[in-house]
């Protein structure tokens, strides 16, 4: 365990899990469509809310969570980080700052319907993902409100001491250029240091210092500007081996030099 106040910025998701099963009794498919009988639902807080959660399960310190939030029919995204956070079982209760969309907007959500086999059903092996539908880029938020942002970094660091920033970025419409230089002017005036997960827009953080980067191998590789479908698979092939990991460092210092 570690105690460490942290904050965590970035795209905040409703993840929507629908378990289902092959129906026993006959029912009568239109157009040889697929028939599923739903067992149960489950909503949880996704996206940078995933970080913050495992955060605040490992922490002792303070976790913040800053992010957009929208209209969802699942509910509402604080009462779902709350339930989400009792199912954790958390050391500490996450300090939500979101904003929210003034239009009504749907919420970023990935909605996923889960195969569960037996019967009884068994909900804890074999299970198989069956469909998954991504809801993303309906939320819309002025400038202004965005840089509210550098109010709650203010307050929180006044307060408490920030030890470090975590940008969690999906590429779904929360971070800006704008927005994301002046987290790195804030972090660096007061000396905290930023991580960052950045999926495959690279273009909003070559201006910033930041202490380390935190991709995939799919994304590292459409960070550092290899768009040929083999880079994934050679370079996986690579760094399993030392010689693999210290060519993959320097190839990340020539691309991605403030990180």
């Amino acid at each position: 365990m570690f105690k460490k106040n942290i904050f965590v910025i970035g795209d905040l998701v409703i993840d929507h899990t629908i378990f289902v099963k092959v129906p026993e009794s006959p029912h009568e498919p239109v157009r040889g469509e697929k028939i599923f009988e739903v067992l149960k639902r489950s909503s949880t807080a996704g996206g940078a809310a995933n970080t913050a959660r495992i955060l605040s399960i490992l922490n002792e310190g303070k976790t913040f969570l800053w992010g957009v939030i929208g209209h969802s029919k699942w509910g509402d995204f604080r009462e779902i980080l709350n339930n989400s956070q009792n199912l954790d079982d958390s050391r500490s209760n996450i300090e939500f700052r979101g904003i929210a969309d003034e239009t009504n907007a749907q919420m970023n959500t990935i909605s996923r319907v889960i195969l569960v086999p037996g019967s009884p059903p068994d909900f804890h092996s074999g299970r198989q993902h069956e469909f998954r539908f991504d809801e993303y880029h309906h939320m819309h938020i002025p400038t202004e409100k965005r840089l509210s942002l550098l109010n709650n970094l203010e307050r929180a660091h006044g307060k408490y001491t920030l030890h470090a920033i975590i940008i969690i970025d999906l590429d779904m419409g929360c971070l800006t250029s704008e927005l994301v230089e002046k987290i790195a002017d804030f972090a660096k005036i007061n000396n905290i240091p930023i991580f960052v997960d950045s999926k495959r827009d690279k273009t909003k953080y070559e201006k910033i210092d930041a202490k380390a980067i935190l991709p995939n191998l799919q994304e590292w590789c459409l960070l550092t500007g290899q768009q040929h479908p083999e880079a994934v698979s050679q370079w996986r092939a690579k760094i399993s081996s030392t010689t693999g990991l210290i060519e993959m460092a320097h190839f990340s210092f020539q691309h991605l030099e403030s990180v």
